[in-house]
């Protein structure tokens, strides 16, 4: 049988602010945090900060 279509609209607020970044443009962001965490050095004490962060 099936199940009737349901439409929702979310609005999602972070920190005050409202979230509205395309799937695309988070991608590149991680993309570009992804290469930062790889650049640091194992030893570097704001890469334990930025993981934990992120």
């Amino acid at each position: 049988m099936a199940q009737p279509k349901e439409e929702r609209v979310v609005e999602i607020i972070v920190n005050g602010q409202k979230a509205n970044a395309s799937v695309k443009e988070m991608d590149a962001a991680a993309a570009v945090l992804w290469n930062q965490l790889r650049r640091l050095s194992a030893d570097d004490p704001g890469r334990a900060k930025l993981v934990a962060d992120y």
